[in-house]
């Protein structure tokens, strides 16, 4: 957990300020408790065993959120992000949330992926 948490910190540089009251450790605490009452989705892509993208999705109130979903640059484009995505809708099937919830920044190039797969 610590590891995914210092990566997603490392990557998440170009939105750093946007949200400064939510630490790692609060980030780290919410992950551990979702998942351990099934409410929380991890799953991580590696290739040549080097973490290389992670998808972590959540549920409140039958509402599934995909929080996180990251593919380092060098492995874009090799479908890993869709193989990610899948998997957390499959988590939601699984849970029969009623919404999925998906956010991305202004000017996110993300917004087109997503897009891509229909939200």
């Amino acid at each position: 957990m610590q590891e995914l948490a210092a990566y997603h910190n490392s990557i998440e540089s170009p939105f750093s300020g946007i949200y400064p009251h939510i630490s790692p450790a609060w980030k780290i605490e919410q992950m551990r408790a979702r998942l351990g009452d099934g409410r929380g989705f991890l799953c991580v892509a590696a290739e040549g065993g080097e973490l290389i993208g992670f998808v972590y999705a959540s549920i409140t109130e039958r509402v599934g959120e995909v929080a996180m979903l990251y593919v380092k640059e060098s492995a874009r484009g090799k479908q890993y992000g869709g193989a990610l995505l899948q998997k957390a809708l499959c988590f939601f099937d699984r849970k029969k949330v009623n919404l999925i919830d998906i956010r991305v920044l202004d000017g996110n190039p993300a917004a087109a992926f997503y897009e891509k797969y229909g939200f």
